[in-house]
């Protein structure tokens, strides 16, 4: 860390990195089928602690399925609660497992392999867009060891630079790459021509001044990374949307679209919204049909400063690319 850092937020990181370091080293023992219990429970224990995130949960998913009745609603946020705990407690598991172990518990689908192995003909690299859906974070350490597609892994630094660089190391585990976000796009631009595959989490929401631009998502105008049609564009590359849920074993089966081919039209901005709206619309489809898997609680549309009543408690930066 910086020797410029104020001493309580030194401190501060310090703490919370001790803090997290000490359950990964209570969770790296635990037989996994205990490690998926452990974290539905602690789901439903935040949802009922978090009043605001689960106000703000509700909202969302009531804006994305408003033919659900409140109590539907609440059973879809109760869950998202409890898959984002698995997915925090799969992480630190995951943390001392190696290949072996990671493939019993990871399947890659065929369609998967078999979009990139197209995309590995071309012989120019390709995008991965993924969603906050089902654990984003094992399939790039799965990615590695499981699938003969070299990736780079555009991640966003935590505001902690321990859990930061402890993250970064989880992540190049199997052999992949990271970039932050707020880098250059010449950066990107050279792991594409290397043949690289570049991962890119594209669901946060984005201002316009960060590189968004506002496209549909599940009937709404959100903002939008337009990062990963931009250097589609840009290089002629195909694009591939991957998806991972868990079955009632937990355990996670991705799934791909793509790869994508786009024609452009000579229309440089319309190109790029037409191609983000392309990919939210592949990626809503996937939550549409496992909606408890989805990170709900992100505030995707903007409504945090004015979201409805609280329910009944329930049972990158993106480089820019000229």
């Amino acid at each position: 860390m910086s020797g410029g850092m104020a001493p309580l937020r030194r401190a501060r990181y310090l703490l919370e990195y001790a803090i997290v370091r000490g359950l990964a080293a209570l969770v790296a023992p635990l037989p996994r089928p205990l490690v998926w219990k452990l974290g539905g429970r602690l789901g439903r224990l935040a949802c009922r602690l978090l009043p605001s995130r689960r106000r703000l949960a509700h909202a969302n998913v009531a804006r994305a399925f408003p033919q659900l009745s409140p109590q539907q609603v609440a059973a879809v946020v109760s869950r998202s609660f409890e898959n984002f705990a698995r997915t925090a407690l799969d992480i630190l598991w995951s943390m001392s497992r190696g290949p072996d172990q990671i493939a019993r518990w990871v399947r890659i689908g065929p369609d998967v392999l078999a979009a990139t192995q197209a995309v590995a003909a071309g012989g120019r690299g390709g995008i991965l867009a993924l969603a906050h859906f089902g654990n984003w974070e094992i399939v790039g350490l799965a990615w590695g060891w499981l699938v003969p597609a070299p990736v780079s892994v555009i991640a966003k630094p935590l505001h902690n630079p321990c859990l930061d660089r402890w993250l970064n190391h989880y992540r190049r585990r199997s052999g992949n790459r990271v970039i932050p976000t707020g880098g250059s796009a010449r950066e990107v631009l050279m792991h594409l021509r290397e043949g690289r595959l570049v991962a890119m989490v594209m669901d946060q929401r984005t201002p316009e001044r960060y590189g968004g631009v506002a496209a549909d998502f599940f009937g709404h105008p959100a903002m939008t990374t337009k990062a990963p049609a931009s250097f589609a564009l840009s290089l002629g590359v195909p694009i591939v949307v991957l998806a991972c849920v868990a079955d009632e074993a937990g355990c996670y089966h991705v799934r791909a679209a793509g790869p994508l081919s786009f024609q452009p039209s000579g229309d440089r901005q319309r190109d790029v919204l037409s191609l983000t709206q392309t990919l939210n619309r592949l990626l809503e489809e996937e939550i549409r049909r496992a909606p408890e898997y989805y990170f709900w609680m992100h505030d995707r549309w903007g409504m945090k400063d004015s979201p409805p009543a609280s329910p009944p408690p329930p049972g990158p930066r993106p480089p820019s690319v000229p």
